[in-house]
C-alpha cells in the first residue's frame, strides 16, 4: 500500500520539522554563548537529515499505513536521534564534565600568565611573523600546572597555512594529565588533521579535577593556540547515517521479506538495470578508493617506471635513462645487499624531479631495466603520451583495469548463471556478482598507486576478459565461436605481459577445450587449436624479442637481475626440498592465514602469520586465508555440485574443479619464488570466489526452506565482500589519505 499525502500529514511533518531542528539547535548551542544562535547549526546536511527524520516522525505519528517508504522515513528519523546523541557523546561529555565557571584557557603569547596557571613549553617558542608557536622535534610540550580545575577537553587551533608542502597533512600530539586521584593518565595518540577540524579537538576523562595537564608532541607542530574546556561541536556525518540507514533496512528486509520469491531473469529490463546500478555502484567505490589513495605518484618513487619507459621508447632504446652509481657497474655481485650496503650505493638514483627507485627494477650489464611488465605502456602510456603530451597518472590506469577487471568478472558470472544457475533467486544473483567483484581482493591494488598494483591490475583485467571471452565461445551458442576464442586467447597472451605469472591462468582455457579438440574432427580440431595457439604466438614473439634484447635471453623476464632484498638470485642456492617447503608454506597460508582483526578502522589488516623467513628469497607482506571470507567455506561442498554437474554440464564441471586447483598451485609457485602479498593474491582469488559462489548454487538447490537458505547465502555473500574493501596492497600502514582516514575513523568510532 503506497503513502498518501494529505494536508494532515503535510502539517504534522511541518510541526515535527520545526520542533527537531529547534531541538538540534538547542543542543548544537550548549555551552557556547548564545543558546538562540540557530545559524551555528542550520548546516547542508543537518538540514536535510532533519527534513528526511521530519517525514519519518509525521507518518509515525499520523499512523500512516506500512510501507517500504514509510519504514525507511521511520528508520532515518531514528538514525537521526541516534546520531545526533549517542554518536556525539563527546558533545555531552564534555560539558558535563568541564568547568562548571565555563572558564577556558586560551594559550597565546600575550596570556602565558593569566588565569594563575603555572604554564611552561619545552622545544616550542613564539614566532610573530607566523603569529603562531613552532617547534620541531622528539621532545616538545606544552605544561598547564596548577590548574585544580575540571577539564573535559582539549582545543588546539593548529596552522596549516604556512606549510608549503601539501604531503603534510598531520601533527602528532598525545593529552596526559594527573587528577584527583592523583595518578598520570593519557590519551591514545591523536593526529592534528589538515582539512579536518574535528581533529583539533580532543577529549579526555579525568576521576574529578584535574591538577596538571602536559601535550605532548612529536615531529613538526605549528599551531596558534590551546584553549581548554572549549565545546566539541555536534558534528553531523551523512556516511554515518547512511550506513546506519542501510544496515538497519536491511535487516529489517531480511527478517519481512522472502527473497526467494522473484528468480533471476537476464530477459527482464528491471532486473538488467538492477546489475547495472551494481556495477555503476561498485565502480564508484573503487573511484573513491583510489582518490583516497595514500601513496600516490607524488610521494612515492615506486611509481615512475612507466613514464620513463615512455621516454625510453620514443628514443629507440629500453634501458631506463637512470643515475647509475659507478661503484654498481663494477661490483662483482651487484645482486648482493650486503655488498651494496658496504659500498655506500643507496637504494635509489635522485633524478631532480623525483626520485626513480631501482629498487625492485632491474639491473643487468650496466643498465638498469623496467622488471615490470610492457603491455601496459605500449597499449595505454605510451599512446597517451604521444596523444597530449603528458604522462598518464597511475591512479587513471590502475583505476580503469581494476574496475574493468571487476566488470568482467561479474560478466562472467552473469554468464554462467544465464546458461547453467538460471533458477536462483535474483538476490542471490546480484549479491553473488557483488561478492565476486569484490573478493577476488581486485581493490588492493587502489590504496597504493605503484608499479607493482600497476601490473597486477592490468594482468587481472587481461586475465578477466579472456576469461569471460572464453566461456562466451564455448557456451554463448551451440558451436564454438572462433571469433571470441580467439579474442580470449588474445587478451590471455597480453596478461602474460603484464605479470608472467599470470600464464598459469591459462590452464582455464586448457581444461575447457582439451575435451572438445579431442572429441571433435580432425578439420575442427586443427582450426580450434590454430584459433588458440595463434594469438598466444602474437603477443609471445614480441614479448621473447623484448626479453633477448635486453637479458640476451627469451625468457627472461627480469627476476633474475632485480635489485632487491632478499635477492632473487639467492633463490637458486636453495635445494629442491627446502622450495617444495615454501610451496606448501604458501599454499597453507592462502588457505587458513587469519586477518588481524582491529577495533578501530579499518577494522581489518594484515595476517600475523609470519613464515619464519627460513630462505633468503622469502617475501612476506600480508595474506588473507580464504579461511576468512564465509562464501568461501562452500568450497567445502565442491563434491556435491561436482556430481550435480555431471547431469548439467561436463565443461562447467572440469572447470569447477580446475578453478581451485589452478588457483592453489599458483599461491604455492608464487611463494616458492617470491613470496606473499595481498595484490600477488590478485592473480587467483577470483577463482576461489568464481567456484564457491557456483558449489553455493548447489547447496541452495538441496534445501527446501528457499527462503532461509536465499537469505542465509546472500548475507554471506555480503559479509564475504565488504571486508575485502578495506584489505590494503601490503599488511599494516595507512590505506587512505590522512584526512579521509581520519574521516572514516570518526564516522566508525562514533566520535
Amino acid at each position: 500500500m503506497k503513502t498518501q499525502i494529505t494536508t494532515r500529514r503535510l502539517l504534522i511533518f511541518a510541526i515535527s520539522a520545526v520542533v527537531l531542528f529547534y531541538l538540534y539547535a538547542c543542543i548544537n548551542a550548549l555551552g557556547v554563548a548564545a543558546p538562540d544562535d540557530l545559524a551555528r547549526a542550520a548546516t547542508f546536511e543537518a538540514v536535510f537529515w532533519i527534513l528526511a527524520a521530519s517525514a519519518g516522525a509525521s507518518l509515525l505519528i499520523d499512523k500512516a499505513p506500512g510501507s517500504l517508504v514509510k519504514t525507511l522515513l521511520v528508520i532515518i528519523l531514528f538514525v537521526f536521534v541516534f546520531e545526533i546523541t549517542i554518536a556525539n557523546r563527546a558533545h555531552y561529555n564534555n560539558i558535563w564534565s568541564g568547568d562548571k565557571a565555563g572558564l577556558s584557557y586560551n594559550f597565546m603569547k600575550q596570556e602565558l600568565s593569566q588565569y594563575g596557571a603555572d604554564i611552561s613549553m619545552q622545544g616550542i617558542s613564539y614566532y610573530p611573523e607566523y603569529e603562531s608557536f613552532v617547534g620541531e622535534g622528539d621532545n616538545l610540550s606544552v605544561t598547564f600546572g596548577g590548574l585544580d580545575r575540571s577539564v573535559g577537553s582539549i582545543y588546539i587551533e593548529p596552522n596549516f597555512d604556512i606549510i608549503t608542502d601539501e604531503n603534510f597533512k598531520l601533527m602528532q600530539y598525545q593529552v596526559i594529565f594527573s587528577d584527583k586521584d592523583m595518578t598520570s593518565k593519557g590519551t591514545p595518540a591523536n593526529n592534528l588533521v589538515r582539512n579536518l577540524p574535528e581533529s583539533n579537538h580532543a577529549e579526555i576523562n579525568p576521576m574529578g579535577a584535574v591538577s596538571s595537564l602536559t601535550i605532548t608532541f612529536s615531529g613538526t607542530v605549528i599551531f596558534k593556540s590551546i584553549t581548554l574546556n572549549a565545546v566539541i561541536p555536534l558534528s553531523v556525518y551523512t556516511l554515518r547515517i547512511l550506513i546506519l540507514t542501510l544496515i538497519a533496512f536491511a535487516i529489517y528486509l531480511l527478517v519481512t521479506r522472502d527473497f526467494s520469491v522473484l528468480l533471476f531473469d537476464n530477459k527482464s529490463v528491471r532486473q538488467n538495470l538492477g546489475f547495472l546500478t551494481l556495477i555503476v555502484l561498485l565502480a564508484a567505490i573503487s573511484l573513491f578508493i583510489t582518490a583516497s589513495a595514500s601513496v600516490t605518484e607524488e610521494n612515492s618513487a615506486f611509481a615512475y617506471p612507466y613514464d620513463y619507459m615512455v621516454d625510453a621508447l620514443q628514443e629507440g632504446r629500453l634501458n631506463l635513462d637512470m643515475n647509475i652509481p659507478e661503484a654498481l657497474k663494477t661490483m662483482e655481485n651487484p645482486y648482493d645487499f650486503s655488498a651494496r650496503s658496504a659500498l655506500g650505493i643507496p637504494y635509489f638514483a635522485d633524478q631532480g624531479n623525483g626520485a626513480l627507485e631501482f629498487w625492485d627494477d632491474a639491473f643487468y650489464n650496466g643498465k638498469v631495466y623496467m622488471q615490470h611488465g610492457i603491455v601496459p605502456v605500449v597499449l595505454m602510456y605510451l599512446p597517451y603520451h604521444i596523444l597530449t603530451g603528458n604522462y598518464l597518472p597511475n591512479a587513471v590506469a590502475i583505476s580503469f583495469f581494476t574496475i574493468a577487471a571487476g566488470i568482467f568478472l561479474m560478466l562472467l558470472w552473469r554468464a554462467i548463471s544465464v546458461k547453467f544457475l538460471n533458477k536462483m533467486p535474483y538476490v542471490f544473483f546480484m549479491c553473488g556478482a557483488a561478492a565476486v567483484y569484490c573478493c577476488s581482493l581486485i581493490t588492493v591494488n587502489l590504496h597504493m598507486l605503484r608499479k607493482y598494483e600497476m601490473s597486477s591490475a592490468a594482468g587481472i583485467m587481461f586475465v578477466a576478459l579472456g576469461m569471460y571471452l572464453l566461456f562466451q565461445a564455448v557456451f554463448k551458442k551451440e558451436n564454438l565461436s572462433y571469433v571470441r576464442l580467439g579474442f580470449s586467447a588474445f587478451s590471455l597472451a597480453l596478461s602474460v605481459g603484464c605479470r608472467p605469472s599470470m600464464l598459469l591462468s591459462s590452464v582455464i582455457l586448457v581444461v575447457l577445450l582439451l575435451p572438445t579438440i579431442i572429441k571433435s574432427g580432425k578439420k575442427t580440431a586443427i582450426t580450434t587449436i590454430a584459433v588458440t595457439i595463434v594469438p598466444y604466438i602474437v603477443v609471445a614473439i614480441p614479448l621473447m624479442l623484448y626479453n633477448y634484447f635486453r637479458f640476451d635471453s627469451i625468457f627472461e623476464f627480469g627476476g633474475s637481475y632485480i635489485i632487491s632484498t632478499p635477492s632473487l638470485m639467492a633463490l637458486k642456492q636453495v635445494n629442491p626440498a627446502g622450495k617444495f617447503l615454501m610451496l606448501l608454506q604458501g599454499v597453507r597460508d592462502n588457505i587458513f592465514a587469519p586477518l588481524s582483526l582491529l577495533d578501530i578502522f579499518p577494522f581489518v589488516n594484515g595476517s600475523t602469520v609470519t613464515r619464519g623467513f627460513e630462505y633468503p628469497s622469502v617475501f612476506y607482506n600480508g595474506v588473507a586465508g580464504i579461511i576468512n571470507f564465509p562464501v568461501m567455506w562452500l568450497l567445502c561442498t565442491i563434491l556435491i555440485a561436482f556430481r550435480k554437474l555431471k547431469e548439467v554440464s561436463p565443461e562447467l564441471r572440469r572447470v569447477l574443479i580446475a578453478l581451485p586447483i589452478t588457483a592453489i598451485c599458483i599461491a604455492g609457485i608464487a611463494s616458492a619464488m617470491v613470496g606473499m602479498a595481498f595484490r600477488y593474491q590478485v592473480d587467483y582469488m577470483w577463482m576461489f570466489a568464481l567456484a564457491a559462489l557456483i558449489c553455493a548454487y548447489f547447496v541452495w538447490e538441496r534445501f527446501e526452506n528457499k527462503a532461509l537458505i536465499t537469505k542465509l547465502l546472500s548475507s554471506a555473500f555480503v559479509i564475504s565482500a565488504l571486508p575485502c574493501l578495506l584489505i590494503p596492497s601490503e599488511s599494516g600502514g595507512m590505506i587512505f589519505k590522512p584526512e579521509i582516514y581520519y574521516y572514516l575513523s570518526r564516522v566508525f568510532s562514533l566520535y
